[in-house]
């Protein structure tokens, strides 16, 4: 369903035919040339060189573990960085912005009133059997003093 996708979207396929596909001619090389130089990581790569009946070549890279491994020389890679950043450009990237809205801070929190104002609040006290008593209670805010400031 995928291929019928793509092949709709295109307007035709690129499928080289059965009989092409039976007789295709392949060579691979994992070797240290082969290794991607274009970043940090230095990770082998496998190159595929393919050849058809009718003498079409074309060269598939497999074993890459970034986007700078698919390609081989330096005059591609500048290529594929500038369609990377006009994509960039053109589309928003939603994994960035998720990420944003995930770890967003809903919570507001309410400013301390000043020293001395009055507030409600709730005194909790233990029974004799264990259980615990609420009172509501009205008191006088009390802030910690300078030292407990400094320990801070």
């Amino acid at each position: 369903m995928e291929t019928l996708r793509v092949v709709k979207r295109r307007g035709y396929s690129t499928f080289i035919g059965l009989d092409a596909a039976i007789n295709l001619e392949y060579t691979t090389r994992n070797e240290e040339e082969t290794a991607c130089t274009f970043c940090p990581n230095n990770y082998s790569r496998t190159f595929i060189d393919t050849k058809t009946p009718d003498g079409q070549t074309s060269r598939y890279i497999a074993g890459f573990s970034c986007e700078s491994g698919t390609v081989e020389s330096k005059d591609a890679l500048k290529e594929l960085n500038a369609k990377r950043r006009d994509l960039k450009s053109r589309f928003p990237n939603l994994v960035d912005y998720e990420s944003k809205l995930a770890f967003r801070s809903f919570h507001k929190p309410e400013l301390v009133p000043e020293e001395g104002t009055v507030i409600d609040d709730i005194e909790v006290r233990k029974t004799l059997l264990g259980g615990r008593k609420r009172t509501p209670i009205r008191r006088a805010i009390n802030r910690s003093g300078s030292e407990a400031d400094e320990r801070r």
